[in-house]
């Protein structure tokens, strides 16, 4: 079984393309040298830790996360599981506002 037989059966595919850009940042290769340099203003190379970039992985990993808590609380259906399920919910939606307000992209 591969990451994308896993992908087609839980329909999330359409997160590749998405996932493969986040990642380019931190996986070493042209393209996310390219990615850097878009993003910086000055035109200066950064030569240690950066948020340059973050935003995507952010969003990604909460889409990740809420999507499994979701599937996990529906296992065992319950009001307390559902009132956690609404609560990240709106956490994400408010992630989400933070990101499109202060994006880097």
């Amino acid at each position: 079984m591969t990451f994308a037989d896993i992908e087609r059966s839980v329909e999330a595919e359409h997160f590749r393309a998405p996932y493969k850009t986040a990642s380019r940042g931190v996986h070493a290769g042209a393209a996310g040298v390219g990615d850097l340099l878009k993003h910086l203003d000055t035109g200066a190379l950064l030569s240690g830790p950066s948020l340059v970039g973050i935003s995507a992985p952010v969003y990604l990993v909460a889409v990740s996360l809420t999507r499994a808590a979701a599937a996990l609380a529906a296992l065992q259906p319950s009001l307390d599981n559902l009132i956690a399920v609404k609560v990240l919910c709106k956490f994400f939606e408010s992630l989400n506002a933070d990101i499109d307000a202060n994006s880097d992209a």
